[in-house]
């Protein structure tokens, strides 16, 4: 599955900025670079997951806010995904995900 996420001009300049590490979101950010064509992004169920992860560290290398207008674009999504599942625990990969209804 594949979706197509329109950026706001300030998400595009986020994404654009040199990624200096090598580590995995700068690996992340180098992916997604390489996908931005004008506004547009096409993602993949990997990718997004490895964004809300990332997005959801806290640290202090910033790249948080290099995520933050992709995770505002997705958020439509991850909400609806979330309030159609009819169970209170998923499993992902070994870890067990809390989910909680509104």
């Amino acid at each position: 599955m594949r979706v197509i996420v329109e950026l706001p001009e300030e998400g595009v300049e986020l994404i654009k900025r040199p990624a200096l590490g090598s580590g995995g979101w700068n690996s992340l950010l180098r992916q997604l670079q390489a996908k931005l064509n004008g506004n547009e992004i096409d993602l993949d169920l990997i990718e997004i997951e490895r964004i809300i992860r990332y997005s959801r560290i806290r640290s202090r290398g910033g790249f948080q806010t290099r995520f933050r207008p992709l995770m505002e674009e997705l958020a439509p999504l991850v909400t609806a995904v979330a309030n159609g599942l009819d169970c209170d625990y998923l499993t992902n990969n070994k870890r067990k995900i809390r989910m909680k209804r509104k």
